[in-house]
Formats: structure tokens, sequence, C-alpha cells
């Protein structure tokens, strides 16, 4: 199952109405924590990519919240 990225970020940063702008501020937290960064490339993920799995969601939600 693919989630969009949108849909997390925006739950992560609810100040962000902006999808787009949402998206990025995650991609910097996320390459801000090598070892989630670590994680989530093992489990194929792919910063351009505009949906992730459940799995990668998971380790997001994990490391960010």
């Amino acid at each position: 199952m693919k989630i969009l990225k949108s849909q997390i970020a925006l739950q992560l940063f609810p100040e962000l109405s902006d999808p787009h702008n949402a998206m990025q501020k995650m991609r910097r937290w996320i390459k801000g924590d090598s070892e989630l960064y670590e994680k989530l490339k093992k489990a194929g993920y792919k910063s351009k990519s505009m949906t992730i799995t459940k799995r990668q969601a998971d380790l997001i939600l994990y490391y960010l919240e």
C-alpha cells in the first residue's frame, strides 16, 4: 500500500497549509536525522518520490512525532 508523502507531512506539520511546504520541511527533518534516513533508505525510500510505503510512513512517524 502506498501513502502520499503530503498526507504524512501535513499530519506532522499541521501549521503548514501548503502540502509542498510541509513535504519540504519533512524532507529536511528526515535528512537531518541520520539514523532515520539510513533506516528509510534500507526500506527503499526515495526522497523525490511522491509516495511512501506503510513501513516508511511508520518509521517517519515514530522518529519525528
